[in-house]
């Protein structure tokens, strides 16, 4: 899910998101509205109960999902794509990036800081925009692209979810769709986040930084 998530994120789940379910059973007692596209969600595949794991919602029940040419399309629709330009880490923190100027005017202020990675320089970051006006962050790789060409109509209580690192995620493009009983909230807000980078953070209480704690993250809302 990089660079919506890093390694070392921990995060909130909101459990009861989409409805309260039975612990014992994990069945549905009530159920509200499900997921909207561009929800960050957890989860467990039908064939793999045991593991959880974090995407993002990009096609709802009844909707036409098509891939052609490294291009996402929603009911026939092409969703808008801007580039991120990454210069450099920032002098004060070199756990954020230092973006161009046209890429600062573009990212919403709830998406900043733009995290900093060396790795950056093998990766194509970019703005997605859905049809709603919802806009999150995603990044492509410079080689070895997942542009597999593929259509989908999205069936009743499922769901169709991608990884926001979108040439390196185990996704509904690999695996089956999303069905709504296995879906175990949605991701809210990043509560700690410990640095996996050689990269010194800003820390407000050293002015040298630190080496454990990307402290810009605390309290991040998932969008």
């Amino acid at each position: 899910m990089e660079p919506t998530l890093l390694k070392g994120d921990h995060i909130w789940v909101r459990r009861s998101a989409y409805g309260i379910k039975n612990p014992l059973t994990d069945r549905f007692l009530l159920k509200f509205r499900g997921p909207q596209r561009g929800d960050v969600i957890v989860f467990r595949y039908p064939d793999h109960q045991n593991v959880y794991y974090v995407k993002r919602v990009i096609g709802l029940p009844g909707d036409t999902i098509q891939y052609k040419d490294g291009t996402l399309y929603i009911n026939q629709q092409k969703i808008r794509h801007d580039e991120i330009q990454v210069e450099a880490s920032t002098m004060q923190d070199h756990c954020v990036a230092r973006l161009s100027e046209t890429s600062a005017k573009i990212i919403p202020q709830y998406l900043k800081p733009f995290p900093y990675s060396p790795k950056f320089e093998q990766r194509l970051p970019k703005l997605e925009t859905l049809p709603s006006g919802h806009q999150y962050l995603i990044q492509r790789q410079h080689i070895l692209q997942n542009n597999n060409d593929f259509t989908i109509t999205v069936p009743n209580e499922s769901y169709f979810v991608m990884g926001d690192n979108r040439d390196r995620s185990q996704d509904s493009r690999q695996n089956e769709l999303v069905l709504r009983k296995d879906i175990t909230g949605r991701a809210s807000s990043i509560w700690l986040s410990l640095n996996q980078e050689p990269l010194r953070c800003h820390s407000p209480f050293s002015k040298k930084g630190s080496k454990v704690f990307r402290w810009y993250r605390f309290d991040r809302d998932i969008n």
